[in-house]
């Protein structure tokens, strides 16, 4: 569904309880009709905007800006990001997939909120 701020969601199916994971990177399950968290700097379909339990539907931001749950190496303004081993969104370092790009950073704190927009910018 794309709306008009230039964000466009799909929706899967939530393949493990995801109900605590909301604002995380996910990826395609490996059968790809279903979502788990995305692995560090790994493949990343989108973002998780709702909290579906097991076998629920999973809405995924896929294009545009959201809010991230920042991972523990900190996140800043103008960081190219990529998945932590969690599915938080931390800077992209040498040989990870960046997928998006940090407009507000997430105060440098494990948890905290920042907001990202998705972008394909290739390994780093």
């Amino acid at each position: 569904m794309a709306n008009g701020n230039g964000q466009f969601e799909l929706t899967y199916i939530a393949n493990v309880d995801m109900t605590n994971h909301i604002f995380k990177f996910v990826k395609k399950d490996t059968n790809g009709r279903g979502v788990v968290l995305a692995t560090d700097g790994g493949p990343v379909l989108g973002i998780l905007q709702n909290k579906p339990a097991l076998g629920q539907a999973a809405i995924v931001r896929i294009e545009g800006e959201s809010p991230a749950i920042v991972g523990p190496g900190g996140l800043n303004e103008g960081d190219l990001v990529a998945s932590d081993a969690n599915g938080m969104a931390d800077t992209a370092a040498a040989g990870e997939l960046a997928v998006a790009v940090c407009i507000q950073g997430g105060n440098n704190a494990s948890g905290a909120y920042a907001t990202v927009v998705m972008q394909r910018n290739g390994k780093q």
